[in-house]
């Protein structure tokens, strides 16, 4: 079944709770990563707890800032997703798809 725009799924849930940990870990600020954001820190506070989605870009910036690549933490994410099928045969693995370019 498909999400609408504002569904977060499995994936998405796994991959604010990988960055919302990076920020705990790091002792961000959250304010300032707001900022980069061009979000208030309730916004980001949202995206990190899995209720809004996360675009490609704001995960990219957060990433950066707990000193993580994007494809790294989406790799994180994808392997600690309950349920995800693990034969990638068919599928290239999002890691893989950023490191080579869409």
């Amino acid at each position: 079944m498909p999400l609408s725009s504002l569904e977060v799924g499995q994936l998405g849930r796994e991959l604010a709770n990988i960055l919302r940990g990076g920020i705990e870990r790091k002792r961000g600020d959250k304010h300032a990563i707001a900022g980069q954001l061009g979000i208030s820190k309730s916004q980001l506070d949202r995206l990190l707890k899995g209720e809004r989605p996360i675009t490609i870009d704001q995960a990219d910036i957060i990433s950066g800032t707990i000193g993580k690549s994007l494809s790294a933490v989406l790799a994180e994410a994808e392997s600690d997703t309950p349920g995800r099928p693990r034969d990638r045969t068919t599928y290239p693995s999002a890691a893989d798809i950023f490191e080579r370019g869409f």
